[in-house]
């Protein structure tokens, strides 16, 4: 699994038009993110989190990077049981956080 980073250029109002440039990325060495992803499904409190399918793409807009940030904040500490859990989720929330600086960026959880 991949936590990208894109600018979105979309000229006009058509999606056709829409074309994503990675600008940076984290890539789940680890497999913390998936188990991560795998264990929130019985946690309170993070519904975007929950929406996460370690199989499937999913996209944020700069929009929901708040929530998103809050709940990676939330599931932090669990990941600190894996070598290298807890600088992966680190790297994910500042990427996260750039993208919440700027609403011409997105972020996509990238899956297997």
């Amino acid at each position: 699994m991949e936590f990208v980073l894109y600018r979105v250029s979309q000229p006009g109002t058509s999606r056709r038009r829409r074309s994503l440039r990675e600008v940076a990325m984290v890539t789940d060495d680890h497999g913390v993110l998936a188990w991560l992803f795998q264990t929130v499904h019985d946690r309170p409190g993070v519904p975007m989190l929950k929406r996460v399918d370690p199989y499937r793409d999913l996209e944020f807009t700069s929009a929901e990077m708040e929530q998103l940030i809050a709940e990676l904040d939330q599931v932090a500490p669990s990941a600190d049981e894996f070598k290298g859990g807890l600088e992966t989720v680190r790297a994910v929330r500042a990427l996260a956080q750039r993208c919440l600086e700027d609403p011409e960026l997105v972020v996509r959880f990238v899956g297997d």
